[in-house]
């Protein structure tokens, strides 16, 4: 024999309510983050799962990097929309 079913009934605005209680907190923590920190080279190797040297080659044929300093720095949403717009997948 099966165990009894509780079921609860809400009224839209009860499960409104509830969403806004649950997801507040997440949606305070995600926009307070701000941007996404530059990604190093040994992040963008990460990003793309290639060698610095396939970077230095990819930096070579135009892949968007920012300088900080003498550093190279990408931000992954822009080496993302670069790679997307060479056809690569």
């Amino acid at each position: 024999m099966t165990a009894p079913v509780a079921v609860v009934v809400l009224t839209p605005a009860q499960l409104r309510a509830l969403l806004d209680e649950a997801v507040a907190p997440v949606l305070e923590q995600l926009t307070a983050r701000g941007p996404e920190p530059l990604l190093d080279t040994e992040g963008a190797c990460l990003l793309l799962g290639c060698s610095p040297p396939t970077l230095r080659k990819l930096r070579a044929e135009g892949l968007p990097v920012v300088m900080v300093g003498d550093a190279p720095r990408f931000e992954r949403d822009a080496v993302l929309a670069w790679l997307r717009a060479r056809g690569a997948t």
